[in-house]
């Protein structure tokens, strides 16, 4: 079926007249674009939905990231947040969340504490807190409208059993 200058395929994928995917107007913004010549063209990720529902939940919460243990990048959502030249790379902020665990770790340790669960870093306009998801690696929760760490504690505690059913749907 043909509509104006794209082509509506049978197995429901639209393309322009160079066979390109073209992106529906209305779709949900928590899809993720995997290959645009891919007739599933969009393909749901529980993580990104989690992560999504994380920030539409938490007052005050500006960010979030999934990362390894060593910091490899799993999963973000910095939304309404410059990154690149600008702004945070989610790429730069993973590998500093493996930092910080180890860092909190160490502290714990050393200060007889227990296990560290978390380690949270205070700025004059805003804070970070990076929880550990057992076994599975970190999560990174940030608010950027000032300093309100209870209440990013009380949403990484929150977003724990949330991102780790994602994470077990993926795997």
């Amino acid at each position: 079926m043909t509509t104006g200058t794209t082509h509506e395929h049978t197995d429901g994928l639209a393309t322009d007249p160079h066979g390109l995917a073209v992106v529906p107007a209305q779709r949900d913004p928590r899809d993720v674009l995997r290959d645009p010549r891919d007739p599933r063209e969009f393909v749901r990720d529980a993580l990104h939905i989690a992560l999504s529902e994380v920030l539409d939940d938490a007052i005050g919460v500006s960010g979030a990231l999934v990362a390894t243990p060593d910091g490899m990048l799993v999963a973000s959502d910095f939304r309404g947040m410059a990154t690149g030249a600008g702004g945070a790379e989610p790429e730069v902020v993973a590998a500093l969340s493996a930092a910080a665990a180890g860092l909190g770790a160490q502290f714990a340790n050393v200060l007889l504490l227990g296990e560290a669960s978390s380690t949270v870093v205070q700025g004059a306009r805003g804070c970070v807190a990076v929880q550990q998801l057992p076994g599975r690696g970190v999560l990174v929760l940030f608010g950027n409208d000032g300093p309100n760490v209870a209440r990013l504690h009380l949403a990484a505690r929150q977003a724990v059993p949330r991102i780790e059913a994602a994470l077990r749907e993926e795997a």
